[in-house]
């Protein structure tokens, strides 16, 4: 899998994959729209766990109306000291599917697994990046044939 991010036109971060993309708010940016690193990324862990609790509930032919609430704990340091899942649904009432599920989950779902017992992070510079010209990236954002910012007088409400 990979993944790029990388300034938009306007300044912003942007992360894209598979074609599709999400603007992410920094730090000290005054967005109203966007989501926070973190915020994306207790969203990835409860959509794998969620996945997984779909599957389940298919299998079992029990009524498949999860939900999942993720809250991040942070202590003196500069990362996530523990994550906090709290499921619930109308099979939680059941002690015991409601085991089965959570061991099902915890063992099947590739970001519980990294987070729960680590991942080694290498960053490095590229030797080489590839480069993409404004007006590139501008009818990326904005569809082919866009002239979004591209001159005087330009009208386009979208951009």
């Amino acid at each position: 899998m990979r993944v790029t991010v990388r300034t938009g036109v306007d300044g912003s971060v942007v992360g894209e994959a598979r074609g599709r993309s999400v603007v992410i708010q920094l730090a000290g940016q005054e967005q109203v729209f966007g989501l926070r690193p973190t915020e994306l990324l207790l969203i990835g862990l409860g959509g794998c766990l969620m996945g997984f609790a779909c599957d389940y509930s298919r299998l079992k032919g029990l009524a498949n109306d999860w939900q999942m609430h993720l809250e991040d704990q942070v202590e003196a340091g500069p990362g996530i000291a523990e994550i906090n899942v709290f499921v619930s649904g109308s099979a939680a009432s059941n002690a015991e599917e409601m085991a089965e599920l959570m061991q099902i989950i915890q063992r099947r779902c590739k970001l519980y697994n990294t987070l729960a017992f680590g991942v080694r992070v290498n960053l490095r510079v590229a030797e080489s990046v590839p480069t993409v010209s404004v007006q590139e990236r501008r009818a990326a954002e904005h569809g082919p044939g866009s002239s979004c910012g591209l001159g005087p007088g330009d009208s386009d409400p979208t951009c």
